[in-house]
């Protein structure tokens, strides 16, 4: 998982189920801000002050939600490249530690959010919350298969597209009419606000 992975594997993770209730804009979901991310890099891998200097200039303006996903990809690539070149031996073994520690982060994260979404929204029963669970982390691990296999994201779309068929279908077979109508409106909802900027996947269908 390259550092530069992380921003997309947050957008691709769940697949429409964003982090905001449905009433709450997404537009800031749709940009990177680097600032976050180099204070976790400057205490993760004992950066210099020079060396944390030399990142800012390397990270730049924040990426425009603009922006296509093939140039997001290239810059991201690009500004990962960068990064390592200008790390000691010491602080590069950090940093691959660091990748996986953001890859188990994201997935912790991106789950949480969306359970907390999907009950309050829903308002699933103890025991839908413990069968959603389930199938949000069968549909993550799914995800992270066809990212380990295609890292550049280059002939992917097809793939994430069945797995969050696959997810919303096993969704769906255990709401209720009811609960089943408040999901589709928040699919409906996320694809809306689907960007073209974003990473292949992001909108449900």
């Amino acid at each position: 998982m390259h550092y530069a992975s992380y921003f997309l594997l947050c957008a691709i993770l769940l697949g429409g189920l964003t982090v905001p209730t449905m009433a709450e804009s997404t537009e800031h979901q749709r940009e990177f801000h680097p600032e976050k991310r180099i204070d976790e890099l400057k205490k993760n891998l004992s950066l210099s002050d020079e060396q944390v200097a030399q990142i800012k200039d390397i990270v730049g303006q924040p990426t425009s939600k603009s922006m296509k996903p093939d140039e997001r990809r290239a810059k991201f690539k690009d500004i990962e490249t960068k990064i390592v070149a200008i790390l000691t031996p010491e602080q590069k073994v950090k940093y691959d530690q660091f990748k996986v520690e953001l890859k188990t982060k994201a997935k912790a994260e991106f789950h949480a959010k969306a359970m907390d979404r999907l009950k309050m929204e829903l308002k699933l029963t103890d025991a839908q919350s413990d069968q959603v669970s389930k199938i949000l982390s069968t549909y993550q691990d799914d995800i992270m298969k066809v990212i380990k296999s295609d890292p550049k994201l280059s002939d992917s779309k097809s793939q994430f597209t069945a797995a969050r068929n696959q997810r919303n279908e096993a969704l769906e077979a255990i709401l209720t009419a009811d609960q089943i109508k408040k999901f589709k409106k928040i699919k409906k909802h996320d694809a809306d606000h689907h960007a073209p900027g974003d990473a292949p996947g992001t909108a449900p269908k």
